[in-house]
């Protein structure tokens, strides 16, 4: 599953982020199914060590943010829908004429 960050909600004074909206996104042979989830963000304190500003964060930080704040289990879960979704798509009727 690819997860790919669709935007970031953050407290305008602090510019600490709140929400992440995320989409995980799986293709096997040309079709594809998306999952989409927002996480929320436990506040940090600007003064914390550990802290990153807004501007300087990139995508890689904030995926890690949904990994670590999501278990295994639940990402698997979330796997596991989207081969259903797949597979559901491989299976459907289609409509048309074949002339």
């Amino acid at each position: 599953m690819e997860i790919k960050i669709v935007n970031l909600k953050r407290n305008a004074d602090t510019g600490c982020v709140r929400f992440v909206d995320w989409i995980g996104t799986k293709e096997v042979n040309g079709k594809v199914a998306m999952h989409k989830e927002s996480l929320v963000v436990k506040p940090k304190d600007p003064s914390d060590p550990t802290f990153v500003a807004f501007e300087d964060l990139t995508e890689e930080q904030v995926k890690t943010w949904i990994t670590n704040a999501t278990s295994e289990f639940y990402m698997s879960q979330v796997e596991a829908e989207l081969d259903a979704k797949i597979s559901q798509q491989a299976t459907q009727n289609v409509s048309g004429k074949p002339w």
